[in-house]
């Protein structure tokens, strides 16, 4: 996978030709990893005297999250939907043609736009979601939960575009080299075929939700 097929090197071209001059995918990289770092830590400061019952928040969010994220991938980013189209467009119509399970390595950091997620997607999610959540769990179980549900999902987040840049990453990286990563990699690797995209792997993270739902992609 040293160089990208034909076609994925003439879309990537096409694709950078048209980003803003302003663009820098470090920006990037930082403006939404600070902002979850934000949310995160500002739901911990709001944190009084938590117990038990409210720890366990955490793994529950978690795994809701990991829900959430799969659910998310395997139905508006690979399915038209009313009124989501521009979600199923970027991620099919960008993502999926600027990395194949052949050509998985980006070269630079402006290949992090068609990789993270856009601002203004992150203040979708946080509103359609993150916020009705927040204040559920702040009405049924108090505010400590509620700051822990936060911060969890702000984690989650942070997690998830990290390791999504890790899977698109060069083949020579250091992050690759780290335990299990190249395994959890291959599972991402997987979904880009375009044979298997519409059908398996939807977790990018950790395929939890893929093994409960028996989407998980085979070899």
């Amino acid at each position: 996978m040293s160089a990208s097929p034909p076609r994925v090197a003439t879309f990537r071209a096409a694709y950078r030709e048209r980003l803003p001059s302003w663009y820098n995918g470090w920006a990037h990289v930082l403006l939404n990893s600070a902002g979850a770092v934000l949310v995160g830590a500002l739901c911990l400061s709001r944190l009084q005297d938590p117990g038990l019952a409210d720890a366990a928040t955490v793994p529950v969010v978690f795994l809701l999250a990991n829900a959430v994220e799969h659910l998310a991938h395997r139905y508006p980013m690979h399915r038209p939907l009313p009124g989501l189209g521009a979600m199923f467009q970027r991620h099919v119509g960008v993502h999926h043609r600027y990395f194949r399970h052949d050509s998985m390595p980006g070269t630079d950091s402006q290949d992090f736009h068609a990789t993270l997620t856009a601002p203004v997607q992150v203040a979708f999610l946080v509103l359609a979601g993150g916020l009705p959540l927040w204040l559920l769990v702040r009405t049924l179980l108090g505010p400590d939960a509620a700051a822990l549900t936060g911060a969890t999902s702000a984690v989650y987040y942070l997690v998830f575009e990290w390791l999504h840049l890790a899977w698109h990453a060069r083949e020579d990286s250091w992050v690759l080299a780290l335990p299990g990563m190249r395994a959890l990699r291959q599972h991402h690797l997987l979904h880009h075929d375009p044979a298997l995209m519409n059908q398996a792997g939807f977790n990018i993270t950790f395929p939890i939700t893929d093994h409960l739902l028996n989407t998980r992609p085979q070899d």
